[in-house]
């Protein structure tokens, strides 16, 4: 049977959000299909609001991402992260840097195409460190085999993908998570 996975941050899935998942308090969840979780789940969007508020958001989401692509991303070559860690505000034109430029709203990074893999190798079979501020779109899937840690409490991470796999052996991740089709825990 898979364990849990620990997410602490927010979820957005234009899909379902899959059983073994359990989220942090003040973790926002939202879904246009069934969300089966666990954690803190008191405070609920009433269901006849859902509907309008998931369609809004999505709309809004979409544009902005459409914006991001076109006017700041940095193109990832290749589907991957397998080193142990990344960084997403790197002062090179690689999130392989391990020096950050600091620039307050971080840097965003785009997959044309392809599915992106977060682990395992490099410093942790276990996890993958996530450095700096920044966004990662992928124009396919992500499949996550690593959890995700954060270097130090200034790390911000924001996944946006067509749908967002997360092996069950995966003990926590820490994000904000965007699915424009499913999030799962296989």
């Amino acid at each position: 049977m898979a364990r849990e996975v620990n997410i602490s941050g927010d979820i957005y899935s234009g899909g379902d959000i899959g059983s073994y998942v359990s989220v942090e308090p003040k973790s926002v969840i939202a879904a246009t299909g069934t969300v089966n979780s666990s954690g803190d789940l008191s405070w609920q969007i009433p269901n006849s609001y859902q509907y309008a508020l998931i369609t809004l958001m999505k709309s809004k989401m979409d544009k902005n991402v459409t914006r991001l692509k076109n006017e700041n991303a940095k193109i990832l070559t290749s589907g991957d992260v397998k080193y142990g860690f990344f960084n997403l505000d790197p002062i090179l034109e690689t999130p392989l840097d391990t020096r950050s430029a600091n620039t307050p709203e971080g840097q965003v990074w785009w997959l044309k195409s392809g599915t992106l893999t977060i682990g395992p190798g490099g410093l942790s079979d276990n996890y993958t460190k996530f450095y700096g501020k920044g966004t990662i779109i992928v124009d396919g899937d992500v499949n996550i085999i690593n959890s995700i840690k954060y270097n130090d409490e200034k790390t911000s991470l924001g996944i946006i993908a067509n749908n967002i796999y997360i092996r069950s052996d995966v003990k926590e991740l820490h994000g904000a998570f965007y699915a424009k089709g499913e999030i799962k825990v296989e």
